[in-house]
């Protein structure tokens, strides 16, 4: 996967679970939810390990590409 599509997943993911997260502070919430705001936040804390170790190694490529 590209830098683009995980930051793309990245603000999709932040934008459910901000939304889930809304959604989740009033008391008739099912339990899915909760899983479904467990899930999202797994998957967002993967995606943002994944740009991390994207943006580290292209700040490594690039120190080492100057002369």
């Amino acid at each position: 996967m590209t830098n683009d599509v995980l930051k793309a997943i990245g603000i999709t993911n932040a934008l459910i679970f901000g939304a889930a997260g809304f959604v989740s502070l009033m008391p008739f919430v099912p339990l899915a939810l909760d899983v479904a705001c467990a899930i999202t936040a797994t998957s967002m804390i993967t995606i943002a390990g994944w740009l991390s170790a994207f943006t580290v190694s292209a700040v490594r490529k690039a120190r080492k590409a100057k002369p």
